[in-house]
């Protein structure tokens, strides 16, 4: 890297903080089995992989809702109801709720060990913002004090590697591109993304890959967490 110092760290959240798989498939299963309880209409005209399938249909239908994971849910859940012949009212109501028993597991993420030391640490160095394309909330999963900021694609036009966030978190911190470093585990979302505008990466490499792309590689590679302080922070005296 130059030798410009560094003010604003950003940090991609899924994969690169914790593990979100298992929550994903648990509020999956959770408020699909949810709402065929509720309704079941739903459960028989819409097992799991259906509604999957109508979800990934909706997507495709809606270009300008790909980012917006959460609404595309809501949607998919209202749609379905529809179809088995819910009024509107009720439909939105129960798609509703069957959301919150979603988003409520999804944040039962599996916090990898070393997460909480390093962002306390980070954030006694520099400004630290969060860029997801999900919906996870720091609030909840209980590591929002380590942040100034959040930002989620779903209130952007288009996600990450789109340079939306990144221009805005380099706007919300006063900060040139030079002077902010994006840590991500994603080569194309995260990296490619971060240094189309010019900023600084340090790639989150877990499971000890070449870097895969003909482009650039990151400032930086890492292949734990600890790694990341070893390689942003002065050494202890």
């Amino acid at each position: 890297m130059t030798a410009t110092p560094i003010k604003l760290i950003t940090l991609d959240l899924d994969h690169t903080l914790w593990d979100p798989d298992a929550a994903l498939q648990r509020g999956e299963k959770e408020s699909h089995a949810w709402l065929a309880a509720q309704h079941p209409a739903f459960g028989e005209q819409f097992p799991a992989d259906a509604f999957v399938g109508l979800r990934m249909q909706l997507r495709e239908q809606y270009p300008a809702l790909k980012n917006r994971v959460s609404e595309i849910r809501r949607i998919a859940f209202q749609q379905a109801l529809q179809q088995t012949g819910m009024d509107t009212a009720d439909s939105q109501r129960l798609a509703e709720q069957a959301f919150d028993v979603f988003w409520q597991a999804r944040q039962q993420v599996n916090i990898f060990s070393h997460t909480p030391a390093l962002l306390e640490q980070l954030s006694q160095h520099f400004v630290l913002g969060a860029l997801s394309n999900g919906n996870a909330c720091l609030k909840t999963i209980g590591l929002a004090q380590h942040f100034r900021f959040h930002f989620a694609a779903e209130n952007f036009p288009a996600a990450k590697p789109a340079p939306d966030m990144f221009l805005a978190a380099l706007e919300h911190s006063g900060v040139a591109p030079c002077e902010a470093l994006h840590i991500g585990d994603h080569p194309v979302d995260d990296m490619q993304g971060a240094q189309a505008v010019g900023m600084k990466t340090l790639w989150v490499n877990f499971a000890e890959t070449p870097w895969p792309l003909a482009t650039a590689a990151p400032d930086l590679t890492v292949t734990s967490l600890p790694m990341i302080l070893e390689a942003l922070l002065p050494p202890a005296r």
